[in-house]
């Protein structure tokens, strides 16, 4: 492991146990097995670490967003595209379940912790919401979903997702991932 990936590893475990606030460089360090000033070598401050973490997250958001393939034009069908948003409602929970403790650290704390944490935030759900409005506008213009505000809508897919990641994940229930997926899939658009 490279030792910026036990800085990181080490920032997500104490985070995730005593919060931003109460996680200090010098616990970050410690925990990782390095030297103070190596912790500067990777990152100017914890707060860019963290920045540097919401970044990645949204990276792998992303990924299982881009990751199904959306070419439009080589969609055929109501069926067709309803398979497809299933797949990316599968690969994004999939993020957030194997990045529970990262994602509980952004949907708990992120948005009270720092403006630029907020803002950052926000950022990433717009870049989904938008490329989600891309998608649907194209298949509105194709007939393959009914005509609709798509940026509404958008916001509305992206926050229920995000909503029932945080409820899956962190409240006490007993819902399958299966049953959680198909449940958005099939609230979702249709």
């Amino acid at each position: 492991m490279s030792t910026e990936e036990k800085l990181v590893n080490a920032a997500i475990e104490l985070m995730s146990k005593n919060g931003y606030h109460r996680t200090t460089v010098a616990d970050i360090v410690k925990a990782a097995g390095v030297a103070q000033g190596t912790f500067y070598l990777y990152y100017d401050s914890k707060k860019n670490l963290f920045l540097s973490l919401m970044e990645r997250f949204y990276s792998l958001l992303q990924d299982a967003l881009l990751g199904v393939g959306w070419d439009i034009e080589s969609i055929a069908s109501q069926e067709e595209i309803a398979q497809k948003i299933r797949l990316v409602i599968q690969n994004i929970l999939l993020v957030y379940q194997d990045n529970a403790i990262l994602a509980r650290i952004f949907l708990r704390e992120a948005m009270g912790l720092e403006p630029d944490f907020a803002e950052l935030w926000d950022s990433i759900i717009e870049r989904l919401a938008a490329f989600a409005a891309l998608i649907m506008d194209q298949s509105i213009e194709r007939g393959l979903l009914p005509p609709q505000n798509s940026q509404i809508v958008a916001h509305c897919v992206v926050g229920m997702i995000e909503r029932v990641a945080y409820y899956w994940l962190f409240q006490e229930n007993e819902f399958k991932f299966e049953e959680v997926v198909d449940a958005l899939a099939r609230f979702e658009l249709f």
